[in-house]
């Protein structure tokens, strides 16, 4: 009886250990996760700046253009209102 006692209190205390390990696992699997996720949201985030700062770059072609195109019209309004002016005199 007291043998069975003895293996019994043993097989107790090796359960309470595994348990507590499984414990430690679980809880580290899920830190873990808690991480990965973190990270994932933060790509996510900066994956969508640069899908924003691609989409900017795709637009300063045409931005140039009207750059240009606004100084080709500035130009000549200039020349013509000069001429203009230049005949009054």
């Amino acid at each position: 009886m007291e043998q069975t006692v003895r293996t019994l209190a043993v097989r107790v205390d090796k359960l309470e250990k595994d348990s507590s390990e499984l414990f430690f696992k679980v809880n580290t699997a899920a830190v873990t996760q808690a991480a990965i996720s973190e990270k994932l949201n933060s790509m996510l985030i900066t994956l969508g700046e640069v899908k924003q700062a691609v989409a900017n770059l795709v637009l300063q072609p045409s931005r140039r253009m009207d750059m240009i195109l606004k100084a080709v019209i500035t130009a000549v309004i200039s020349a013509a209102c000069g001429y203009v002016m230049a005949k009054l005199q």
